[in-house]
C-alpha cells in the first residue's frame, strides 16, 4: 500500500512530448506503468502506456540503467508477437528514463491462476527413474484424479508460453525472470506476451553480461544455481518454465524454493507422457 500511495502522489509533470500522464495501470517492485493520454496534435493508432522507475528508486542510477537495458532488449525483440511491444526509450523533463509500450489488454498468468485454481492434490514424485512409472500410472487413472480436465484447461496456455520462450531463446536472449506475473494473456486467452526483460541478457554477451545490483527475480521460480548467484542461462529459463507448469497443474503450494519435484532433464519426457491425456 505504501508503494502504491507513493506512486499515486508523485509529481506527474514528466510526460513525454505530445502526451499527458493518466492513471496507474500497473506497478512492480522496480517500476510504475502509467496510462498515456495524447494531446490534440498527437496521432495515436493504439493506446500506449509509459513505464518509469518507481519514485522510491529514482536516486539509484542502477535502476535507471536497468530500465534502459530492459527497453533495449524488448525493442530488439520487436519482430516477435510473443513479446511486449516497446516503442521507444527516452528521457523525460525530470531527466529520468521512460519507455513507451503498446497497451496490452488482458491479464497476467498470475491473475489467471488466481481465477482458475486447481483442485488436484500435488504428487510426490521420485527424483529417480521411478517418475516414468508414476506418470504412466497417472495416465491410466487420470479420470480418478481429475487431471485430464485440468490439463485440457492449462495446456493451450502452457504451449503458447513454451513457444514464446523458445522464440526468445532463438533470438539469443535469456529472460532471466520468467514467472506468472511476467506472462500476459490476451482477453480471449489464445495469445500471450512475455514482458519485464529487466534481468534479461544476450547469450553473445556472456563474457561481459549486463549486471544489476537488484536481485529482482522471484526465488520460487529461480533455479538453485541462480539462487547461489549464477548468471541465468537458457537452462535456468527452462527451470522457471517447469516450475510454472507444475504450479499450473498442482498449484503454487506444490512448489518449494530451489526445488522441482522432478529432475529438469526429465521435464520433456514428462510432457511427452502427458500427451495421450489430451
Amino acid at each position: 500500500m505504501f508503494l502504491e500511495k507513493l506512486a499515486q502522489e508523485s509529481d506527474r509533470s514528466f510526460a513525454p512530448p505530445g502526451f499527458s500522464v493518466g492513471e496507474i495501470v500497473g506497478m512492480g517492485g522496480m517500476g510504475v506503468v502509467y496510462e498515456l493520454l495524447p494531446d490534440k496534435k498527437t496521432k495515436q493508432n493504439n493506446p500506449q502506456v509509459m513505464k518509469i522507475v518507481h519514485p522510491r528508486l529514482t536516486t539509484f542510477l542502477e535502476a535507471e540503467v536497468q530500465l534502459k537495458h530492459e527497453a533495449e532488449i524488448e525493442m530488439e525483440l520487436a519482430n516477435l508477437t510473443c513479446v511486449v511491444r516497446t516503442l521507444k526509450y527516452g528521457l523525460h523533463s525530470k531527466g529520468h528514463g521512460y519507455k513507451i509500450m503498446q497497451l496490452m489488454e488482458g491479464y497476467s498468468l498470475k491473475a489467471w491462476l488466481r481465477q482458475n485454481p486447481t483442485r488436484i492434490q500435488p504428487l510426490e514424485i521420485s527424483r529417480h527413474t521411478q517418475f516414468r512409472r508414476l506418470f504412466l500410472n497417472l495416465a491410466r487413472n487420470f479420470e480418478e484424479v481429475g487431471i485430464k480436465m485440468r490439463l485440457l484447461k492449462i495446456m493451450p496456455i502452457f504451449k503458447l508460453l513454451q513457444e514464446a520462450l523458445g522464440q526468445v531463446h532463438q533470438q539469443g536472449i535469456v529472460h532471466g525472470d520468467l514467472k506468472p506475473n511476467n506472462v500476459f494473456l490476451n482477453k480471449t486467452g489464445d495469445g500471450l506476451r512475455l514482458f519485464d526483460f529487466g534481468l534479461a541478457h544476450r547469450t553473445r554477451d556472456r563474457e561481459r553480461p549486463f549486471k544489476t545490483p537488484f536481485r529482482a527475480y522471484t526465488p520460487l521460480y529461480a533455479s538453485p544455481a541462480v539462487l547461489k548467484g549464477k548468471l541465468p542461462d537458457l537452462e535456468d529459463d527452462c527451470y522457471s518454465l517447469a516450475a510454472i507448469f507444475w504450479e499450473m497443474l498442482f498449484g503454487k503450494d506444490s512448489l518449494r524454493v530451489g526445488h522441482l519435484p522432478f529432475k529438469l532433464k526429465n521435464f520433456p519426457e514428462i510432457l511427452e507422457i502427458l500427451k495421450p491425456l489430451l
